[in-house]
């Protein structure tokens, strides 16, 4: 038991890392399936909701003359209601789209997640280093 509280926090630190890692190629991995399997095509925004971080375009879009509905998060402000955009949707599932900007917040969790592996690793090989140095 003791052993486990000397490395315990360290371990947690670990998965933590893993999983955020884990979770941040998992984001990559559906961006690059959306990328490699969508088309383009006019949309008209229907309804803009503005958050303090980003703004919600509300919008519809037509594939095989066939009206599709669907939302897309943008960091663009001042954006106008019946503005045409270019959007990009999944030809295997249309619903699924996304606009011309693409965010790389997926790069930032991977980083974190190796930040997270490589913090609790040194700090367990030091206290390591610590445990066979008093003995």
């Amino acid at each position: 038991m003791k052993k486990f509280k000397q490395y315990g926090y360290y371990i947690i630190i670990i998965i933590v890392g893993f999983l955020d890692l884990v979770y941040g190629l998992f984001l990559f991995n559906q961006k690059i399936y959306l990328i490699n399997n969508s088309k383009e095509t006019d949309g008209y925004i229907d309804m803009v909701v503005n958050n303090k971080k980003n703004v919600v375009l509300h919008v519809h879009y037509f594939i095989d003359e066939q009206q599709y509905e669907g939302a897309i998060v943008t960091s663009k402000k001042n954006i106008p209601k019946d503005y045409k955009i270019k959007i990009y949707y999944n030809k295997d599932k249309p619903t699924e789209i996304r606009s011309e900007e693409i965010n790389h917040y997926e790069y930032f969790i991977i980083i974190l997640g190796f930040l997270f592996i490589i913090l609790g690793l040194f700090l367990s090989v030091k206290n390591y280093k610590k445990q066979i140095e008093k003995k």
